[in-house]
């Protein structure tokens, strides 16, 4: 997701992403996906991603603004989600002010899917482990989890 465009793109996920896939796949590994989100707290109309790529304004944040935008909300849909740098700081400020103000499941996503894309190397180790700072003051068992 990319909060300045208000892009958001899909991509096979692969924990090695130089690794050879041999196995075809008729749909080319794109698939028509239902996205759900939040803005700052307020949940979004579900956008359906049906290309490799797409634009709404419900992805897009202005610069310089504190909003920040959360996708797969409740984690409906069996993917994991990347953002822009600017968008991960933002989620970043929002689980120090106030975590409770993202869904406990969204709060354990964020963390799990940080670790993996740092595992994969589409994001930075360091970045995944600032996702877990807030943890010292989670009261939820699963965020705790996952990490």
């Amino acid at each position: 997701v990319n909060t300045a465009t208000g892009q958001i793109t899909q991509k096979h996920f692969l924990l090695d992403p130089d690794s050879n896939v041999t196995r075809p796949s008729e749909f080319n590994y794109n698939w028509i996906v239902p996205v759900t989100s939040m803005k700052t707290g307020r949940i979004q109309p579900i956008y359906w991603l049906q290309e490799p790529s797409g634009f709404s304004d419900n992805f897009k944040v202005a610069s310089g603004s504190s909003d920040w935008i959360l996708a797969n909300l409740k984690v409906t849909g069996y993917y994991r989600v990347n953002y822009d740098k600017e968008n991960w700081k933002r989620l970043l400020r929002q689980l120090d002010d106030d975590h409770t103000v993202i869904p406990v499941i969204n709060r354990a996503q964020i963390i799990d899917d940080a670790f993996n894309l740092a595992r994969a190397n589409y994001t930075e180790a360091t970045s995944a482990l600032e996702t877990t700072k807030f943890l010292t003051r989670e009261i939820e068992y699963t965020p705790d989890r996952k990490s």
